[in-house]
């Protein structure tokens, strides 16, 4: 009869124990590189899917659609086929390399926008700040001239104005999108690529606060895929 000492059994159980330590921390490392690979593959699709958007300013053809809803990723293109963005700034120009902010400040005065603009240029960014401004005629004392004064201070400002059709809670036509609230839509934003006239706004009348997402995506297009860029309140 064989006889095993006392330290060899403990020896053992030692490591035992030690072995029984390590699972939980494979264990955590296996999930670790599994979510690592899974969420990798993921964000891969998706930027590949947003380069075709947004590199070529039109809707991917139905091959690449069908194959983004199998996948369970699908970006609408905002507007009928064959429509192109016709939308220019006021003032201001794109720069295609640029870095951007982008901003909808219709209706804010010159007590808004100071704060707003000098806190960016504190930061010393030097990209595009691209605003959705009231239209000229309306905008209030001292905002043009501020907002045109920043040419050589680093900061260039591409400003847009917009025209929207509103109604209340009636349906009604009204003046005002009152904050962002009232269902309005687009004026302007859309040409047909072959017969040239305006095409009226496809989708539904939704708050200013959601259709200017629209108009982010349009300005986006004069950026390159490379570009970063900022959705932000002005009000903030």
């Amino acid at each position: 009869m064989v006889k095993i000492s006392r330290n060899t059994k403990s020896s053992t159980r030692r490591k035992s124990r030690k072995w029984l330590l390590l699972i939980p921390s494979f264990m955590l490392l296996a999930f670790l590189l599994y979510a690592f690979l899974f969420f990798s593959g993921r964000l891969t699709e998706e930027t590949t899917a947003l380069d075709e958007i947004f590199s070529s300013g039109q809707p991917p053809d139905d091959n690449a659609k069908d194959t983004k809803k199998a996948q369970g990723i699908v970006y609408p293109y905002p507007a009928p086929d064959g429509a192109t963005p016709i939308m220019k700034p006021a003032f201001g120009a794109h720069r295609l390399h640029a870095d951007a902010v982008f901003a909808l400040a219709e209706g804010h005065d010159l007590q808004t926008f100071i704060p707003f603009v000098e806190s960016l240029k504190s930061t010393e960014f030097t990209g595009d700040l691209v605003l959705g401004i009231s239209a000229m005629d309306q905008l209030k004392p001292g905002v043009e001239q501020y907002l045109k004064s920043h040419d050589d201070d680093g900061i260039n400002v591409v400003a847009y104005t917009s025209t929207w059709i509103c109604h209340d809670g009636q349906g009604k036509i009204v003046q005002g999108a009152n904050s962002g609230i009232r269902p309005c839509k687009l004026v302007g934003m859309f040409a047909d690529e072959k017969k040239g006239g305006v095409i009226k706004d496809p989708r539904e009348a939704r708050p200013v606060a959601t259709a200017r997402y629209d108009l982010y995506w349009c300005w986006s297009l004069n950026y390159s895929k490379h570009s970063w860029i900022m959705l932000i309140d002005s009000r903030d």
